[in-house]
């Protein structure tokens, strides 16, 4: 896998795509990918109605932004126009740091971001629920790098670009698992190495992006049912899945 230095992860087999590390002169085009990817078709997203609610975008924009912070998310760009065509932003995760997620949810105003946002916490917590200790405990690990927002603008879509972004993720996981600092800051600061992943983790709302937990050897942690009624949902019996699924870094 490539440096930070010479910015590109990796590249498409036809040449088409390039995957390179979020910087700041990319983070612009990358969350307004997401306003019209993840935003407007993300299952629980639509569940609460985001995507006829503009407004709610800054307050989302706000995570996406904290997720770069860390300098873990990739970016896919079309070589031909230099557009990004999809980004995966990703969170580095360690148990003492608290679910910034239930602060986060406090201080939204808008009803699809803060319900969304209620919604992942409540992931996380039903979790431990279920399994009588958190994912960090599940996997015996002390830091893990969440695969947090996934999208693909439409006019990009079947052509293996979401997964793509999930491999280079997990590479570069394992890069920083290996001691290599490969972090890209999005600021002026530079980022240190920290505590290394030694699990990526993801929650797949969808069968596509659960294909592609299936398709990248993650492994199962839970599984949750759910409903949608009046713009709630509630974790019971239906045919509609979420499932919360790991990869130990070797």
């Amino acid at each position: 896998m490539a440096t930070s230095d010479n910015l590109v992860w990796a590249t498409s087999d036809n040449g088409t795509i390039a995957y390179v590390p979020l910087t700041s002169n990319l983070l612009l085009s990358a969350i307004e990918s997401m306003q019209r990817s993840f935003y407007m078709e993300e299952v629980i997203c639509q569940a609460y109605n985001m995507h006829n609610q503009p407004e709610s975008f800054p307050e989302m924009d706000f995570l996406l932004v904290r997720a770069a912070l860390d300098g873990v998310s990739v970016v896919a760009i079309d070589k031909e126009s230099g557009k990004v065509a999809g980004a995966a932003f990703n969170k580095l995760e360690e148990p003492e740091q608290g679910n910034f997620l239930t602060y986060y949810e406090k201080i939204c105003q808008n009803f699809a971001s803060k319900s969304v946002t209620r919604w992942m916490w409540q992931i996380e917590k039903l979790f431990t629920m279920a399994n009588k200790k958190n994912i960090f405990e599940f996997c015996n690990v002390n830091c893990v790098m969440e695969l947090m927002f996934l999208g693909v603008l439409p006019e990009f879509r079947k052509r293996g670009i979401a997964k793509k972004l999930c491999e280079v993720s997990i590479c570069l996981a394992k890069d920083l698992y290996r001691g290599l600092n490969v972090k890209t800051p999005i600021d002026d600061d530079l980022l240190q190495s920290g505590c290394p992943p030694q699990a990526v983790t993801g929650i797949f709302t969808s069968p596509v992006t659960q294909k592609i937990a299936r398709d990248l050897q993650f492994s199962n942690a839970a599984k949750f049912e759910y409903h949608i009624n009046n713009n709630d949902i509630q974790f019971r019996g239906d045919s509609i899945g979420v499932s919360y699924d790991y990869l130990k870094l070797r």
